[in-house]
């Protein structure tokens, strides 16, 4: 039972309460009002009719009337010896006749008196008559406010009963609508969860989405950046290739150049000689003995391709070697030197291991990798021989020589490493 249910009670109970309490006080002032009237009824003398008849002046003095008629004065009466002996003696006569005098003025007033006490009764009935009435009409009165109190006091249990019930009702009601808001929180917490998820859902997988699009975009970009570098390397090597070409045409150059510089200087020194024979007959001349490797090639004809991303290293290898009378090619990386290869093949290769771009091992697989140059003997030059000695022997490099190294050392690495080819 809620609040309001128990405040509707309380407040019947006090309303009854306070009615029963005024219809109590009610009744003790009528009773009070009623009370002088019966006592004054018991204490009035009764009337002719058995009717209470109030004391009065003319009832006392019938009284008296009656008392000297029946027992008429003595005036003979002179042994008393008072002072009214002499006053009321009278003659027989006069006193005879005043006595009938007073005794019919007695019973006159006694009459007076009997008719005023019947119209003093008659009165007195009407008036009781009327307080009869009133009494009865009090009476009615109070009855019909008794039945109308006792409706009121139903009609406030009816309306406290119909309060209550309305009360019961409204609590049920409002219990009921707690529950059918409970039930449709229960519900949007339920949607709220269910849309919670789906939208979870959608994000993990525009995630996925956006994550295989990226991939797919990191992958084009992948395929665009590997075909602009292949496109990059191809437009090296043409470059190289053409680079090589005009290395080639330069060198052909120099070398028609050097030959034809060898043939003059041949020349003077034939002539040198013969003058030298004229002049020294006894001395006889001998050509100069020319560098060969241990295949019977002369060093003269065969070609040393260098391929080092160092300017200092190509220099220094490139002095050595045309001291040795080597022909000599100069790479600046691993892309020059295959650029090169596909003019001009070597007869020899010795390179680098750290280089931008293709390094020594790529260098050696491309060289092996083709069949124009797969015999190519290959002489690596690195810092650590020993960590690089399993990568160089699985791309096929031939020598793996250690830095520094004499000149004298490289020179018979090449002439061992053409041996053995």
């Amino acid at each position: 039972m809620d609040t309001f249910s128990l405040v509707a009670i309380a407040a019947v109970v006090l309303l009854v309460a306070l009615m029963v309490w005024f219809w109590r006080r009610t009744a003790k002032t009528r009773d009070a009002q009623r009370s002088p009237s019966a006592a004054d009824e018991a204490s009035a003398p009764e009337g002719a009719f058995g009717a209470v008849v109030p004391e009065s002046k003319h009832s006392t003095q019938a009284a008296d009337t009656q008392t000297l008629s029946t027992q008429p004065p003595d005036f003979a009466d002179t042994e008393t010896g008072g002072p009214d002996t002499e006053q009321h003696t009278l003659p027989p006569e006069l006193a005879e006749e005043e006595s009938q005098d007073l005794l019919r003025r007695l019973q006159e007033a006694a009459a007076l008196d009997a008719q005023e006490a019947e119209k003093k009764q008659a009165e007195q009935r009407e008036k009781e008559e009327a307080e009869r009435q009133a009494a009865l009409a009090r009476a009615q009165q109070e009855k019909k406010e008794a039945e109308d109190k006792a409706a009121r006091l139903k009609a406030l249990q009816e309306q406290a009963l119909l309060a209550q019930a309305t009360a019961a009702a409204q609590a049920e009601q409002l219990a009921a609508k707690e529950r059918q808001a409970a039930e449709v929180a229960r519900e949007k917490a339920l949607l709220e969860k269910l849309r919670t998820e789906r939208l979870e859902r959608e994000r993990l997988k525009q995630e996925q989405l956006e994550r295989e699009q990226e991939q797919a975009r990191l992958e084009e970009a992948a395929a665009l950046e590997r075909q602009a570098e292949i496109e990059r390397q191809t437009q090296q090597a043409k470059a190289i290739a053409e680079a090589a070409e005009q290395q080639r045409l330069q060198a052909q150059k120099l070398e028609a150049e050097r030959l034809e510089a060898e043939n003059r200087r041949k020349k003077e020194e034939e002539e040198k000689q013969a003058r030298v024979a004229a002049e020294r007959e006894s001395i006889t001349p001998q050509p100069p003995t020319p560098v060969r490797v241990p295949h019977g090639r002369r060093a003269a004809d065969i070609v040393v391709m260098v391929a080092d991303d160092s300017k200092v290293v190509r220099v220094k290898a490139s002095r050595l070697l045309t001291k040795h009378q080597y022909q000599v090619l100069l790479a600046e990386d691993g892309a020059d030197a295959a650029a090169q290869m596909q003019a001009t093949v070597p007869d020899i290769l010795i390179t680098d291991v750290e280089m931008p771009g293709m390094d020594g091992f790529e260098l050696t697989r491309h060289v092996r990798s083709n069949a124009r140059t797969a015999h190519i003997p290959v002489i690596m030059i690195t810092a650590a021989d020993d960590r690089h000695q399993a990568a160089a022997q699985e791309a096929g490099v031939n020598v793996l020589l250690g830095k520094p190294y004499e000149d004298e050392d490289l020179i018979e690495r090449i002439r061992s490493t053409l041996r053995a080819a």
